[in-house]
């Protein structure tokens, strides 16, 4: 879906962009929300088990217009990849498993902690076999006193024009981890994408 964040596709006119996006206006678990930090938010889903990880050694940087995604190139068919559109990077939530399709930026977050928005917010899009949708969302604030493992070689690229992708290696995908306080007390809800078709 060809969308904005200002003008007439911007969020204003998001629900009238597709016959299926009226959801973006009617919906009733849209994402994103204020978490409060001290209420305990309801699980109806079981946290993600048997999350497995490795670093990745070959994708592309894409800008799509709005911001900019990480994903496996749709040519490659390297050792790494043979063909596969899935990055390293799976859980299970129940008898599911989730695999890591892309991840892309935010900035400022679009969720917020008790009113307050995060410099940038980084969304890993991850999908089962039954096409169900997981979105992990970790928070970055810059300037914190020293460079991070994961965000370096990413920055480390020029910027890819609008609709233009590039090649980058070597992203330590496993490094995201090692950073992140209380990661056994994630917050989790049902919401929906944030962005059209606004699926819930």
């Amino acid at each position: 879906v060809e969308f904005s964040y200002d003008g007439t596709t911007g969020p204003l006119f998001w629900h009238v962009l597709t016959n299926s996006s009226i959801i973006c206006q009617k919906g009733f678990k849209q994402s994103p929300i204020d978490i409060k930090s001290t209420v305990a938010l309801k699980k109806k889903i079981d946290p993600p088990c048997e999350v497995y990880v490795e670093d990745i050694h070959k994708v592309e940087l894409f800008h799509n217009g709005n911001t900019i995604e990480v994903a496996r190139s749709k040519e490659e068919t390297g050792v790494e990849g043979e063909g596969n559109a899935f990055l390293p990077a799976q859980f299970n939530i129940g008898d599911e498993t989730y695999k890591l399709l892309q991840f892309h930026f935010h900035t400022p977050s679009e969720h917020r902690i008790d009113k307050v928005h995060h410099d940038v917010e980084a969304h890993f899009v991850f999908e089962s076999q039954n096409k169900n949708i997981s979105v992990v969302a970790i928070f970055f604030n810059i300037g914190c006193g020293k460079d991070n493992a994961f965000l370096k070689p990413i920055l480390n690229r020029k910027i890819p024009k609008p609709k233009e992708r590039v090649k980058i290696y070597n992203i330590q995908l496993t490094k995201i981890f090692e950073a992140i306080e209380f990661i056994q007390n994630p917050f989790s809800y049902e919401g929906s994408l944030t962005t059209p078709p606004c699926t819930e």
